[in-house]
């Protein structure tokens, strides 16, 4: 993770910079000016954290925050200001200006690091409230000419934690090799996909795909966690983990947060989208071809106004085969044999 400290004093700096490298911050570039640091944000690559002095000459540390907050890519990068002076004073208009936490100097390594941590883990919180615009903002290069959006379309984000293609999620069972594994399956279906959808985008019905593929990244227990998007607006979970999945508790949590996430959208009719989880076992304790028929016979089910089973392709392989033999079979042999 790069890291830019701005600060007027160079043996400040000196300091700082030492004091973070010792904790395992070891990508710290530094800046003596609100100038110089905005060159170096526009002009590099990007910085993962900025610790900002507030009282610098010229433009202060709190006009500096606001312009770093102005740059897209700077957007949820945590910002911990450091102070001197009483904090008080300069709290809110930092805060206002889009500052994530403060320092007061002179600095204790030990809570420069734990701050710069905590500031990480908050920015990931309010990252789980606020991503409904960046799902969208993500995807929107994924418009096609084609406005129709396939129901059945199976895809991946690679950005989404733990997601997997359906067919690697499987591979990554089937590794595990022989034996039984506490785990626990279930599906979690976005309501009334079908219906749902009609009339959206397909940008924005991506979007509200990959909202909930983080929502279940960032809500289900993460350890052992493998999930894929296997079409219809429906998702296969599998939790490898010794303690259950509280199926009704889970599914508590996954609306609540899908909830926030729409509350302000703009569409009325994105803003009625719910998640139903449903448990695919009772079962603690199983082995994998018994978990794999499960989750396949999951997929086998439409998502959408109710999970209907879909005949099986043999069984309509066999069909088709008698419905042939009722014709006249010589209209089927090769001329050379009429």
């Amino acid at each position: 993770m790069r890291t830019l400290i701005v600060d007027d004093d160079p043996m400040f700096l000196d300091l700082l910079e030492g004091s973070l490298a010792e904790r395992g911050f070891e990508d710290v570039v530094r800046a003596t000016s609100a100038a110089q640091a905005l060159e170096l944000i526009d002009d590099g690559a990007p910085f993962g954290c900025f610790l900002l002095d507030i009282q610098m000459p010229g433009t202060d540390g709190i006009e500096l925050c606001a312009k770093i907050r102005a740059r897209p890519r700077c957007r949820r990068a945590p910002i911990i200001m450091l102070t001197s002076s009483d904090a008080e004073k300069t709290m809110q208009p930092a805060f206002d200006a889009g500052a994530t936490d403060f320092l007061n100097k002179p600095l204790n390594a030990a809570e420069v690091e734990a701050r710069i941590r905590m500031a990480f883990m908050l920015v990931d919180a309010i990252d789980s409230e606020t991503m409904t615009f960046d799902a969208l903002e993500a995807l929107v290069n994924l418009e096609t000419s084609c406005d129709e959006f396939e129901l059945s379309s199976r895809f991946t984000f690679s950005n989404v934690k733990s997601m997997r293609d359906y067919f690697e999620l499987e591979n990554k069972l089937l590794k595990m090799g022989p034996g039984n594994f506490a785990m626990s399956l279930f599906s979690i279906r976005i309501r009334d996909f079908e219906s749902l959808t009609a009339g959206l985008s397909r940008t924005e019905i991506m979007g509200l795909i990959h909202m909930v593929a983080n929502i279940i990244s960032r809500t289900t227990p993460n350890r052992g966690l493998h999930f894929a998007y296997v079409g219809y607006g429906k998702f296969v979970c599998v939790v490898i983990v010794r303690n259950p999945v509280v199926t009704q508790l889970l599914q508590m949590r996954v609306r609540d947060k899908l909830a926030k996430c729409l509350l302000d959208y703009d569409s009325p009719q994105m803003r009625e989208a719910t998640l139903d989880v449903k448990s695919l076992s009772n079962q603690r304790i199983m082995d994998i071809d018994g978990a794999l028929n499960l989750l396949r016979n999951e997929i086998r089910k439409l998502g959408s106004n109710a999970d209907q089973m879909l005949p099986a392709i043999e069984g309509k392989a066999a069909r088709l085969f008698k419905s042939m033999q009722g014709h006249d079979k010589s209209a089927l042999a090769p001329e050379s044999t009429r």
